[in-house]
């Protein structure tokens, strides 16, 4: 559910961005990916249930958006369940049309120290070390 209007959203991201700042949204469903993204955000945060057409919408919009998966969360919580099935299926999708991705995890889900986490899902679904480095790092 957005808890803003477009409009609104659209006021807060470009303010943001003539002070210097980046935007993180933290959206899960497609649709409202897709204004997000349409508004100018620079992160989306989860993305859980995007699908192919918001993947391409994500890959092919003028500005470099980033999608930070946090399959730590899902993982976490959800403990291998049928979202947890679901997100890989969208990981795999997502390295195979070559996103852009960051490497990231939420806050509570999980102890503090065990942030490694995220890292070590990435590259046991398939995503070369080095890019998961990159995407925690750059």
């Amino acid at each position: 559910m957005m808890t803003f209007q477009s409009d609104e959203l659209k006021v807060m991201i470009d303010t943001a961005h003539q002070y210097g700042v980046k935007v993180a949204a933290h959206a899960t469903e497609a649709h409202t990916i897709k204004t997000l993204i349409s508004l100018g955000v620079d992160t989306i945060e989860h993305g859980t249930a995007m699908d192919e057409a918001c993947l391409d919408v994500l890959n092919n919009n003028a500005k470099d958006v980033f999608w930070n998966p946090t399959l730590s969360v899902i993982y976490t919580l959800r403990n291998g369940g049928a979202d947890w099935v679901k997100l890989k299926e969208l990981f795999n999708m997502a390295l195979t049309k070559g996103s852009r991705m960051a490497c990231g995890g939420d806050t509570g889900p999980f102890p503090h120290g065990e942030n490694a986490l995220e890292m070590k899902l990435m590259t046991r679904l398939g995503a070369d070390w080095k890019r998961v480095l990159q995407w925690a790092t750059l």
